[in-house]
């Protein structure tokens, strides 16, 4: 086997095939930052779901939930209001359909997560109030635990 010589002022390259060329320091410090950035999004989206998985408070869910309906109720009602310009008499009247658009302003009145019917009750209609009312945990109505939508801030 005869070897080869390289031609006269040519260098013998140092990689082969199986080892690719050196990187540039700004191409490695672009690769790291990518990978950090990537790192990053990951931990912003799987450690808030990992710790409430182990620490959340249950109970704050579950009310957090109750409120979120009743505000569902409360734009069903404000709907309601703008197109029969009176306030339902009861909760169920906004699962008939709407006069105007023929779909019902709310597809069905869930129970609260507790499993207790929530009370609606007309206010002052002059002034087109309303409250509804979750009895909470507990289960009972006139108790503390009591979510009430619209909130009332004291006077």
């Amino acid at each position: 086997m005869t070897r080869v010589e390289p031609m006269d002022g040519a260098v013998p390259r140092k990689h082969t095939a199986l080892r690719p060329p050196p990187r540039k320091p700004w191409e490695v410090v672009v690769v790291c930052m990518s990978v950090i950035a990537v790192l990053v999004l990951a931990a912003a989206v799987l450690v808030p779901n990992v710790i409430c998985s182990f620490g959340c408070n249950p109970s704050k869910q579950t009310r957090d939930a109750a409120r979120n309906q009743m505000a569902s109720f409360g734009g069903a009602i404000d709907l309601y209001l703008i197109e029969t310009r009176a306030l339902p008499p009861e909760l169920e009247a906004l699962t008939a359909p709407s006069p105007k658009f023929g779909e019902p302003y709310i597809a069905k009145i869930p129970v609260d997560p507790w499993g207790t019917a929530y009370r609606y009750r007309v206010g002052d209609l002059a002034k087109r109030e309303y409250e509804i009312r979750s009895a909470g945990p507990d289960e009972r109505f006139g108790t503390d635990d009591d979510l009430v939508h619209p909130e009332r801030t004291p006077p």
